[in-house]
């Protein structure tokens, strides 16, 4: 059964097209972010002083002279120079959208790509990660093919929390409301079901937030927020192997035709864990078969058309060699393609 496709021409070139306006939009928001926050003077006992006030902080950079004059000028026309190279950059975007959608690269769907932005946003883009489903549409973007809509359609997207990594949360409000806040700042509808690691909108779309079982002392939080509504991580011992597991940036493009960063496992890991999973009797018959048929297709993918990603034990170590074992019987993955296992 064929379960991926090749792109046209026309879609390789708009892919590049879409992927080089994202690079220069990165860069140009990047020496944009050099310019967060306003300066100002305040008068304090008959003396100017230059402050810096970045989300509801001040700072005071020393009393007015020809160095604060001119650290005030160069912020001031800085901010507005970067704010424009951004306007810029992203109306070339918004053009090069129309051109994706009509070589239909827009594949990433549009909500759990907004909620992802809004993570990213928020400042926990290093520490959650996207598995299951969703994460093959940044596996077929590192293969520069297609997987067929039966692997790809679904319903819900899963997070994979690391709550190794201290919480950097940018937003105060967040900080209360967590992972339920980000997603009602995407969708008001959103709400937390009675299993408490899981919320739904309106239209029937499931976000799962789920972290390992290794945390048996209670040290880390089982929430990203303080406050008592927010839903909190399941744990799940099996995915010891994921969040050992190394990451990997993929860049997709959305359903409105504007490409993101996606942080995903290694594709040979998500390959060997979903192979044991299809083997999980708490699965049941269909998502086993599903399961085992998307690990087939991203092994087979990582070994025809992504370079560098071999089947070794180094870079599979986080799993058992049992595991391991069977994933290369399962993937009919040789000796030459696994050469140590």
């Amino acid at each position: 059964m064929i379960q991926t496709i090749e792109l046209t021409s026309e879609q390789h070139k708009e892919i590049v097209n879409t992927y080089q306006l994202f690079t220069v939009y990165q860069e140009r928001m990047e020496h944009a972010n050099h310019f967060q926050g306003s300066m100002s003077w305040k008068t304090v006992n008959g003396r100017d002083y230059l402050y810096k006030k970045i989300k509801g902080y001040a700072k005071c950079l020393g009393v007015r002279n020809e160095e604060t004059e001119c650290t005030y000028q160069s912020f001031v026309t800085g901010k507005i120079a970067s704010r424009k190279a951004v306007t810029d950059i992203f109306e070339q975007m918004k053009v090069q959208a129309r051109y994706a959608k009509a070589a239909r690269i827009n594949r990433m769907p549009i909500m759990p790509a907004k909620i992802i932005r809004k993570i990213q946003k928020n400042g926990l883009g290093d520490q959650i990660s996207i598995i299951g489903t969703h994460a093959m549409y940044g596996y077929e973007s590192m293969a520069s093919k297609y997987i067929t809509a039966g692997l790809m359609e679904t319903a819900d997207i899963d997070f994979l929390w690391d709550k190794r990594m201290p919480l950097l949360l940018s937003i105060n409000n967040i900080q209360e409301d967590g992972m339920l806040g980000i997603l009602q700042s995407v969708d008001r509808s959103f709400e937390r079901m009675k299993a408490p690691y899981r919320a739904v909108n309106s239209k029937g779309f499931i976000v799962d937030l789920i972290s390992d079982e290794h945390d048996i002392r209670g040290k880390f939080p089982v929430s990203i927020g303080h406050g008592k509504h927010d839903i909190q991580s399941a744990s799940i011992g099996s995915l010891k192997w994921l969040i050992n597991a190394p990451r990997v940036i993929a860049t997709v493009i959305d359903a409105q035709g504007f490409p993101l960063n996606i942080r995903i496992p290694d594709p040979r890991c998500f390959a060997v864990h979903k192979a044991w999973l299809s083997r999980q009797s708490s699965r049941g018959t269909d998502k086993a078969h599903r399961d085992l048929q998307q690990a087939k297709v991203v092994a087979s993918m990582i070994v025809n058309d992504m370079a560098g990603f071999d089947f070794t034990d180094e870079q599979l170590q986080m799993f058992p060699v049992d595991i391991r074992n069977q994933a290369k019987d399962e993937l009919h993955l040789d000796d030459d393609w696994m050469p140590s296992m």
